[in-house]
């Protein structure tokens, strides 16, 4: 009830809400932060990203691993920057770079029964690569763009403080 009393403004419908928020815009100064935050993508960049891939994890839909990217990344990390490049571009990613093999995990060994398996997919290690480098790039301008109170998946950040306020 808690939660839920704070979520929910009695004065206010969902449409209310969303229909202000909507019409919000955001400070001038996000905007002129995003030019001056994002760090155009570099070699060392997309190497960098290239280095935090698991080289054991297993390959996506195309089948290669990512450790053959990192045995010759010299060959594959200009055509990566060229790829990301022409995603900033046109703003789409292509047909194919979005699919994965979907697998199911059984949650206890050997129980097949639908409710105790978890589905997980399997990217692409290229996809990953591509979007560990965009990460990268945005990092600075997520911090100000994200506010404080979030916690959750931003380095740095954890949800203990919430938890400790919660339990007071």
């Amino acid at each position: 009830k808690y939660w839920r009393s704070i979520k929910v403004s009695p004065a206010k419908t969902a449409h209310e809400c969303e229909q202000f928020i909507q019409s919000l815009t955001p400070p001038k100064t996000r905007k002129s932060a995003m030019r001056t935050l994002w760090k155009i993508p570099s070699q060392d960049i997309v190497l960098t990203a290239l280095e935090a891939l698991d080289p054991t994890s297993a390959p996506g839909e195309d089948g290669i691993p990512a450790i053959l990217y990192q045995m010759f990344s010299e060959f594959f990390v200009p055509r990566v920057l060229k790829k990301i490049d022409n995603i900033a571009r046109t703003g789409t990613w292509g047909p194919k770079w979005g699919r994965g093999i979907v697998r199911s995990l059984p949650k206890e060994a050997g129980n097949l029964a639908i409710d105790k398996q978890r589905p997980i997919t399997l990217l692409n290690a290229k996809t990953k690569w591509v979007t560990g480098t965009i990460k990268l790039c945005l990092q600075d301008f997520l911090k100000i763009m994200v506010p404080p109170e979030q916690k959750g998946f931003m380095p740095g950040r954890n949800m203990d403080r919430h938890l400790f306020n919660t339990h007071k």
